[in-house]
C-alpha cells in the first residue's frame, strides 16, 4: 500500500467501517443507568458471598518442581493392553504368583535345588587354595 500510495479505505467494503456498523447498530444500544442512578431497596438483606467449603482431611501438597530439571527417564508409559509372563514357566497367560503346578513336582524341584546347593558347598570345602597337610596323607 505503501508503494502505490494509495489509502486502504479505497479497498475495504463500506459495510466494514465503523461510521457503517454505529449507523446499523443505533437503535438497539441503549445507555445504560450507572450505579448512581439505581433505586435503592430498603427491606432486603445485603446479598452475602457463598461460604467458602473447605474439603475434610489434611491439605494435599505438590511438591514445587524446578523448571529447569528435566526428567531423567522418559514419559511414564501405562501397562494396558501388555501381558505379563509367569518367571517359571515363561507362559503369558499367569504370573508367578498364580502360577499352579501339581505339588509333587513342586516339591521334587525344591529337593533337587537344595541338593545341588549342598553339593556345592560340600566340593567347595574340599577345593582349598592351600596345598593338603602331610600330617593328613600318614
Amino acid at each position: 500500500m505503501q508503494l502505490l500510495v494509495v489509502s486502504p479505505e479505497t479497498y475495504v467494503n463500506t459495510c466494514f467501517i465503523v461510521t457503517t456498523q454505529l449507523n446499523i447498530y443505533n437503535h438497539l444500544i441503549n445507555p445504560v443507568k450507572g450505579p448512581m442512578q439505581w433505586e435503592h431497596v430498603k427491606d432486603m438483606e445485603p446479598i452475602l458471598p457463598p461460604m467458602i467449603r473447605r474439603p475434610q482431611g489434611r491439605p494435599k501438597q505438590t511438591r514445587r518442581k524446578e523448571v529447569d530439571k528435566a526428567r531423567k527417564s522418559g514419559p511414564k508409559l501405562s501397562k494396558i493392553g501388555q501381558q505379563a509372563n509367569c518367571t517359571k514357566c515363561v507362559k503369558p497367560s499367569h504370573n508367578t504368583r498364580t502360577y499352579k503346578v501339581i505339588v509333587g513336582e513342586n516339591q521334587m524341584a525344591n529337593q533337587s535345588s537344595s541338593l545341588q546347593i549342598l553339593n556345592q558347598t560340600t566340593s567347595m570345602d574340599n577345593t582349598s587354595s592351600q596345598p593338603p597337610n602331610k600330617a593328613q596323607n600318614l
